[in-house]
């Protein structure tokens, strides 16, 4: 196996390898990635068999082959060699990898191919596609409430399924962590092969890639849901997502209905006032204070180990005076998700989730458990 590649193409597909690449793993093979030589096609593949990416570069080939090598540590030995250069890549005896550009020479250990995981690849043509724009704003406004805890898998990523709302079809995604709620729907054209009555569940670290995918390109991406698996294909790259075994919750029961207590407020005053009031709030729960009367919201938060603040902000409010507390870093992560200048919070009373939207209906919305005060 040889080939000569120029800097930019092979460091593009390694960098794409390396948030997927587990550092430390049981499994020594999923710390490397696989590179596959056929003709004048470079294919670079990673996977941690949760979520995988294959990806072809032009190169000049040599003599085809496979071998699998550290994924950062080549990726290291790549980026220090300058720019503009074309590095010669040789396999030699025992799966060592030579990689020579200019006066440097690097031999580094590899395994043999054959042991490398293989990643799907799609058998058909896409079942659909998504504008980039589109997908990468739902997954921004409901990433951020995926689980982190490894006891609630079901939870571990974001549920999407298909809303008939009349004549017109819906895709909607939603996640929760138990403490928060983000759900967004958005209209669309076509036929998605997600069965009405069941979603499938699309793990965190999928969509992260996915929207890094995203912000490459303007192009819509293909997408084919295949066995257990989303893949999604642009141009000569391809990613796939293992999608999550497990059923998720029935969202819709911790939807409040009954929230008549409605505050308009500056999107961005709410945050810098939050922000600066937190920074006194007892570490271990980061909860803040809301006393809510009509035109004004004071915030306060105190601990035991530093002093207390508080912070007035002014509000559109006509209705009684009211108190409750929330986490402060679940208040900043939905605020920091939404890209309107008003929102909307609307609530019950002091011990029922509160429901935080855009002023102007925009499809999507979240919710927030309240802490006891």
């Amino acid at each position: 196996m040889e080939w000569n590649i120029e800097k930019e193409y092979i460091l593009r597909g390694l960098a794409r390898t390396q948030s997927i690449v587990e550092k430390k793993n049981t499994i020594q093979i999923l710390s490397n990635v696989l590179l596959k030589l056929t003709g004048n096609d470079l294919t670079i593949e990673a996977t941690d068999l949760e979520v995988g990416i294959s990806a072809t570069y032009e190169c000049e080939g040599i003599a085809p082959g496979g071998v699998t090598v550290d994924a950062k540590t080549l990726y290291e030995v790549v980026r220090q060699i300058p720019e503009g250069t074309v590095i010669h890549f040789l396999k030699k005896e025992n799966n060592w990898l030579e990689i020579s550009a200019g006066r440097s020479v690097f031999n580094l250990v590899g395994l043999a191919p054959e042991d490398f995981p293989e990643v799907p690849v799609p058998e058909g043509e896409s079942q659909w596609n998504m504008d980039p724009d589109l997908l990468n704003g739902m997954i921004e406004k409901t990433i951020f409430a995926v689980s982190q805890e490894d006891m609630r898998y079901n939870l571990s990523g974001v549920y999407i399924e298909i809303i008939q709302d009349g004549k017109a079809k819906k895709i909607r995604m939603v996640a929760t962590d138990g403490h928060r709620l983000s759900l967004i729907d958005s209209d669309f054209e076509g036929d998605i092969p997600i069965p009405a009555s069941q979603g499938v569940i699309v793990p965190k670290k999928g969509l992260s890639e996915l929207s890094k995918l995203l912000d490459e390109s303007e192009q819509a991406v293909g997408m084919r849901l295949e066995g257990n698996n989303l893949i999604v294909k642009r141009d000569c790259l391809t990613l796939v997502m293992r999608l999550v075994d497990g059923r998720f919750p029935d969202y819709r029961q911790v939807i409040p209905a009954g929230n008549d207590k409605e505050i308009s407020v500056s999107r961005e005053d709410f945050i810098k006032t939050i922000r600066r009031v937190s920074i006194l709030s007892y570490e271990r729960v980061k909860m803040v204070k809301f006393h809510i009367s009509p035109s004004i919201m004071e915030i306060t938060s105190e601990s035991p180990d530093m002093g207390t603040a508080r912070e007035e902000v002014t509000v559109q409010y006509e209705g009684p005076e009211m108190s409750i507390g929330f986490n402060s870093n679940y208040l900043l992560d939905i605020l920091g998700a939404m890209d309107d200048q008003e929102v909307v919070i609307r609530l019950l009373d002091e011990s029922s989730p509160g429901e935080i939207r855009p002023a102007k209906e925009k499809g999507y919305f979240f919710i927030i458990m309240p802490m006891k005060i």
